[in-house]
């Protein structure tokens, strides 16, 4: 994305990254069956190519 060398080259030694992350206002709960299901359907989410970022609202107790 960027040309990070061109940048050092130009002076800049000092890089700051940032990001945006929506984070939920509303959390639910599921039951530990339908949890397991859940957090299956989130594992192949994120196992497809062109998914970047999964985002939810499941309070999954980690």
């Amino acid at each position: 994305m960027y040309d990070w060398e061109a940048l050092k080259n130009g002076g800049v030694n000092e890089f700051t990254g940032a990001e945006l992350t929506t984070l939920p206002q509303n959390e639910v709960t599921l039951t530990e069956d339908v949890q397991v299901q859940f957090e299956k359907l989130i594992d192949a989410l994120e196992d497809l190519d062109d998914v970047q970022q999964v985002y939810h609202n499941v309070d999954l107790g980690e």
